[in-house]
């Protein structure tokens, strides 16, 4: 995410640009996030009640968000969008999640202030996010950026979607800090 409140002028065009391309997603995809964040408890009630419900709203976002062609049980089984809802609903945390999007608002705000980070950070984004890919140069502002992977294939929910992928670029990621102490 770019810093709050950004300076336009200070902008780059490229970080311009996916501003832009984010403000047109979420005008389009961001009804969840506001709900989310507005009435938590309200959702929280109705996706810890009902299994079909978190069934629903969890593939909903696999089918908008994930690399599937509009099919999530086509391309990732049944089986696996399956167990995620009952870990979620089972756990009861369909209700704890939402209230993410509450705390994201408050004070201090989703980011640490710049240098608030000094552990190296590694940052993976798909090709197929929906959001698009950010610019580096947000993370950067915030974070020891050690590593920065673009990954060809999977969508928002790359780790579940393509894992060995996943699993690769972390290794990639943690080799170089095996026995490394800040």
């Amino acid at each position: 995410s770019p810093p709050d409140a950004p300076d336009q002028s200070a902008l780059t065009e490229e970080e311009r640009a996916w501003l832009e391309r984010d403000a047109s997603w979420w005008e389009f995809e961001g009804g969840y996030e506001h709900i989310q964040r507005t009435k938590p408890r309200t959702v929280a009630v109705a996706l810890d009640d009902s299994p079909v419900a978190a069934a629903a709203w969890l593939i909903e976002k696999w089918s908008s968000w994930s690399e599937t062609g509009g099919d999530p049980i086509c391309r990732l089984g049944i089986d696996q969008l399956l167990t995620h809802a009952m870990v979620h609903w089972i756990t009861g945390s369909m209700g704890s999640s939402c209230l993410t999007y509450t705390a994201f608002r408050l004070p201090p705000g989703p980011r640490p202030p710049a240098g608030a980070v000094a552990a190296p950070v590694g940052f993976y984004v798909s090709e197929a996010e929906p959001h698009g890919i950010p610019p580096r140069s947000f993370a950067e502002r915030q974070y020891d950026v050690a590593r920065w992977s673009v990954i060809p294939r999977g969508g928002h929910f790359l780790p579940a979607e393509e894992p060995e992928l996943f699993a690769q670029d972390a290794r990639e990621f943690f080799r170089p800090l095996r026995g490394h102490h800040r």
